[in-house]
């Protein structure tokens, strides 16, 4: 019924028939243990820049919350301000079932690309954007989809290439979240009282740009895509199991608390009179000493 060799058991009346008829439980093509190549690192270099990219620059929202209430939205409230960076964060996690099951019809090429050229053009419109609405549009929705696109595209395909060594080869590539919230912040706070917030942004999309660049060259699955019809089912059914359904209630308290310090650290530090050259910093320390997504998280422990 189930054998370390077989890692998709089949259901228990199908492997008993199977044992009748005293024929081997079939293991799909590919997913034997044996079949990984367990060194397709370029694989993994190409997400860890995707995902330097995605959730890289979701760590430096902070930055906007404090630069909109000081600068070009400093008629709205820290409320209104904070939908912005709050809309791009829920939009990355949202638009994963519409990225995983085009991944899974499609394969990552093509999602990938989708969300490359979304992320690109979002943040080259958020910097000739003055107005709140086109700031919510272009930074909040756009880039916000193309940041969900390029993470689950690029996170997805590392379990079909290693086995042994997957977690290995997902703490790798997760680590390109914590450098890009390091990176991120810092190369921002730098850059704006320079060339001013517009030129920054665009520094900062040709920088992604680069970064996705290597991206779609390498991130591929090794398992061809299976087109299958989209039904509705597929997404309240798995609830309908209770360690999935707690799981998934778990998670959703988990991140009711986890980003808001990356979006206020920076204001609440400035209000009892932290030094601006250390609340610089703020961000990129809180990166850089932990971070694993959720979406991660669960991905490593599903696959495994």
């Amino acid at each position: 019924k189930h054998t370390e060799a077989n890692i998709f058991p089949e259901p228990s009346i199908a492997a008993e028939a199977d044992i009748e008829h005293n024929k081997p439980a079939p293991n799909p093509q590919g997913l034997s243990p044996a079949d990984f190549p367990e060194n397709a690192w370029l694989v993994v270099l190409g997400a860890w820049c995707g995902l330097f990219c995605s959730f890289g620059w979701l760590n430096s929202i902070g930055v906007f919350q404090e630069y909109y209430q000081f600068n070009q939205l400093a008629a709205y409230t820290p409320s209104e301000i904070a939908w912005i960076p709050s809309m791009e964060l829920f939009i990355m996690f949202f638009a994963g079932p519409i990225a995983g099951k085009l991944f899974d019809n499609f394969g990552p090429r093509h999602v990938l690309l989708t969300g490359s050229v979304l992320q690109v053009f979002g943040l080259m419109m958020t910097s000739l954007s003055s107005k709140y609405y086109q700031i919510f549009l272009a930074q909040g929705l756009v880039a916000g989809f193309g940041g969900s696109f390029v993470f689950f595209s690029c996170i997805a395909p590392i379990p079909t290439w290693f086995y042994a060594k997957r977690g290995t080869a997902l703490g790798i590539a997760s680590t390109g979240s914590s450098i890009g919230g390091v990176v991120f912040p810092i190369m921002l706070r730098k850059i704006i009282p320079k060339v001013g917030f517009g030129w920054a942004m665009r520094i900062v999309a040709f920088t992604i740009l680069g970064m996705l660049t290597i991206a779609n060259l390498f991130v591929k699955s090794r398992i061809k895509p299976h087109p299958k019809p989209v039904k509705a089912s597929d997404l309240w059914k798995p609830m309908t199991e209770l360690p999935f359904a707690l799981m998934v209630l778990a998670s959703v308290f988990f991140n009711f608390g986890t980003y808001i310090p990356y979006n206020f650290v920076m204001l609440h530090a400035r209000k009892y009179g932290m030094s601006l050259d250390l609340v610089t910093y703020l961000l990129p320390i809180m990166s850089g000493a932990r971070y694993v997504p959720p979406s991660l998280s669960v991905q490593a422990s599903c696959t495994d």
